[in-house]
């Protein structure tokens, strides 16, 4: 199983929507139909480039990974309403990622994360999205087997 399949499968026991941007299809594309499902959804968008190590003959994969977790925002004809509305929809997103990352690091397919970067990026479609990106390494443990 490879580490896109185990990553997904990671986020849909913690209970969230996950969906892989597929080639051909852009996050603008995706976006607007994404609004119309069960919310939040992690969208893993970007491979940033993977490799594998190779540890006393054992080969184990790992991939940077760029995902972005996404919820809309109720519409509020008053912007600080808004604001705060979408302060708190990070604020939320940034618990769910805390969940997940937690649930990989005890999960045993993958090496604990130890660090991870996050931006935080409104996005207007149809409906206006309260995005959270985040980077980090996933790395199999050893004797995970690879495709």
């Amino acid at each position: 199983m490879n580490i896109e399949r185990k990553l997904k499968e990671q986020i849909e026991k913690e209970g969230y929507r996950y969906v892989h941007l597929i080639d051909g299809h852009s996050l603008n594309t995706m976006l607007p139909q994404l609004t119309k499902e069960r919310h939040p959804f992690v969208v893993n968008y970007v491979s940033l480039g993977g490799g594998f190590d190779i540890i006393e003959g054992i080969r184990r994969e790992r991939q940077r990974i760029q995902m972005l977790f996404a919820d809309i925002v109720p519409f509020n004809s008053n912007p600080e309403a808004e604001a705060d509305a979408v302060s708190a929809i990070n604020e939320r997103q940034k618990e769910h990622l805390n969940n997940i990352i937690d649930a990989f690091n005890q999960s045993g397919v993958f090496e604990p994360i130890d660090n991870y970067d996050i931006m935080i990026v409104p996005l207007r479609f149809d409906a206006f999205c309260a995005c959270l990106t985040v980077e980090f390494t996933l790395t199999e443990t050893p004797g995970e087997c690879v495709d």
